[in-house]
Parts: structure tokens; sequence; C-alpha cells
């Protein structure tokens, strides 16, 4: 007879308790062997599970009526079965804490391509790379987490149905317990998902004086929400890599131009929304000085959006001189286009898609 290792053999008795504990409250009668077999595949046979019963009725976790010769839990077995579930929902927490620690370092690796694409653009053009997302004012809302992150400090998460991502830290006195944060969680998907960003705003603030008075969550953090959960759903990212590399054009010495440049750089979301406005032009578009706006008139820009879904959802390109070699820079950006294309698709959607599955898991 093949003699099992001992951690096998505690591995097995863990089973079989498990499996009595958990039958016995749910049918109040005794469990006998045959019944484990027939509910459980521990590729045991009904002897085998006898010999096990037997031990642990010996270690005092199981005991039976002199009438059956079935089983049931002693308060130490009960003691047994609720220490695994609370383990099991330990494993949980550190699943899920594995789950965001992986959505961070994903995002940050997207923001990291997309500054990398920045600076492919502006080094194979020697002019100026850019790369944006648009905003979410269009959009509807698929998912919004909330994220512990320190005592003060919770990340806002706003997932569209699109698969554009917006995350920013708001700054409370202090962050709710898990239990009203996993319910502030459900009540803000429960009541917003589907809605575009506006909508949700103004639910959001109606909605909080019922949440509120449920007593799970306090006014003040409620009122934090309500301000600052969507202050980052109407701004755009833009990534600008390449600057200098106007200022080795002559026509760019000028100190007047080179002023208004600068200084629209340096007002990122007012360049952001000029160069927004070709978001939803399919292929590449070329804008020649004042067809791009006023603020551009002495530059020409190079641009092709990416998507998600076939969605546009942020556009990328090239600003320069009107002498560029156009030819050739909407070839570069037709190229990096596609590959960004191509590494979102890869990239963003599985992760969010994953994030999702286990929302519903968890739900």
């Amino acid at each position: 007879m093949r003699i099992l290792p001992e951690e096998e053999h505690h591995e097995r008795k863990e089973k079989i308790l498990q499996a009595v504990v958990h039958l016995y409250i749910k049918t109040g009668t005794p469990v006998g062997s045959s019944t484990i077999v027939e509910k459980y595949d521990l590729n045991l046979s009904p002897a085998s599970i006898r010999n096990v019963l037997a031990e642990l009725e010996r270690d005092d976790f199981l005991t039976h009526p002199h009438t059956s010769a079935g089983r049931m839990p002693t308060d130490k077995g009960y003691r047994f079965y609720v220490n695994s579930i609370a383990n099991l929902q330990n494993l949980a927490v550190e699943e899920e804490r594995h789950i965001q620690d992986e959505y961070n370092r994903r995002m940050r690796e997207i923001e990291d391509f997309m500054l990398s694409t920045t600076r492919v653009l502006s080094e194979l053009s020697r002019c100026t790379g850019f790369a944006l997302t648009s905003t979410m004012e269009t959009e509807k809302i698929r998912r919004i987490e909330l994220i512990p992150v320190s005592q003060t400090q919770i990340l806002c998460v706003l997932v569209s149905e699109s698969g554009l991502v917006r995350n920013h830290m708001i700054m409370v006195s202090r962050v709710p317990d898990e239990e009203a944060l996993r319910l502030a969680n459900r009540f803000l998907n429960e009541r917003l998902s589907g809605l575009s960003f506006p909508e949700a705003q103004s639910r959001l603030v109606s909605e909080n004086e019922r949440f509120n008075a449920q007593h799970l969550v306090n006014r003040e953090f409620l009122e934090l929400l309500a301000q600052h959960l969507f202050d980052r759903a109407t701004k755009t990212d833009l990534y600008v890599d390449g600057t200098s590399n106007i200022l080795k054009f002559p026509e760019f010495h000028d100190y007047h131009i080179m002023r208004n440049f600068a200084e629209l750089v340096d007002e990122r979301e007012a360049l952001g929304k000029l160069l927004t406005r070709e978001l939803s032009q399919p292929g590449i578009q070329v804008k020649i000085g004042a067809e791009a706006s006023p603020e551009l008139k002495d530059f020409s820009v190079v641009s092709s959006g990416y998507t998600i879904h076939g969605r546009p959802v942020g556009i990328l390109g090239i600003l320069g001189p009107k002498r560029m070699e156009y030819g050739r820079m909407m070839a570069i950006v037709n190229a990096v286009a596609s590959l960004v294309n191509k590494y979102i698709e890869k990239n963003a959607l599985p992760l969010l898609e994953e994030s999702s599955t286990y929302e519903q898991r968890r739900d």
C-alpha cells in the first residue's frame, strides 16, 4: 500500500473536512463517505474516505450520533471551516491587489509607449512630434473604479464604452473603510454606467442625498466625489517631444513666432483642443498654416487618428514648418499610427477585458 507524503495526506484531510462541514450546513444531516464520493470528485474510494473521517473524529474535528454512521462537525471543525473561508477571502484580496498593480503597471506602459511615440515622430521628422487622447465628453461610462492608494488618497479610474481610460487622484481627509468603498464602487457603477459623462456628473449630484441617507459613506466623501470624480473626463492627455527642433529652422528665428509657439506648447490643454478638431477625420490629414487654426498660421500639421474598436480615440502627428517634406512626413505619420493601433488593440483592450471580467467575478 502506497504511503502518502505528509503534506498530501494533510491536504486530503482538509478537503474531506471542508466537504463534511459544507454538506452538513447545507443539509442538516450527518454526512457519510458515500455522499462525499457522490458529491465531490476526490478520486478516492469510500474506504479511503472512511479512514480519513475516523482520523478527523479522533482529532476532534468531527463527531457522529450513535444512531448514524455519518459525521457532523464539532466546534473545532466549524472553526477550521470558517478560517478556511477567511483564507480564501484573503486570497481574493491578494488577487484584487495583484490586478490593481498589474492595471497600474500596464497603464504606465501605455503612457511610456505614447511618450516613445512622440519621440519617434520627432526624431524621424526632425520636427515636433505629438500624440493625444480625446476627451470623454461624448463618451458613455463603462466602468468606474475607486482604488485606495494611501490613507488620504484614492485613485479614480474611469473607463468609457469605447475603451478610453482616465485616472486621477482625489485627496480626502480619510479613505473610507473597505466595505464602504466597495459599496461606493457598486453604487457608482449601478447608477452611472451607460450614461454620458455630463449626464453622470449631474446624476451623481442628485443621487448623493439618497445614497448618503443610507449612512453607508460619509457626506464629505460623497461631496468630494461629486466635485472631482469627472475632473479628467473633459481633458486631453497631450504628449509632445522635439519642440527644440523648431529652433533649427531659420524661419522660426523670429522672436514673436517662437514666443507664440512656446506659449502654445506650454498651454497643453489649448494646444490639445486645436489638434483634436481633426480627430473625426479618417486617414492622413495635412493642415497648412491657418487651415489648422490662426494660432498655428506659421506651421503645418500632418496627423492621423488612432482607434479602439474602429472608433477614433486619439490623434498623433508632426508639427513643423510649411516647407516640410510632405510626402515623407505623411509616410512617417501613417506608419506610426498603424503601429499605435496595433499596440493599443494588443495591450489596452485585453487589460480592460480582464479587469471587467474580474469585476463580474467579484460581484
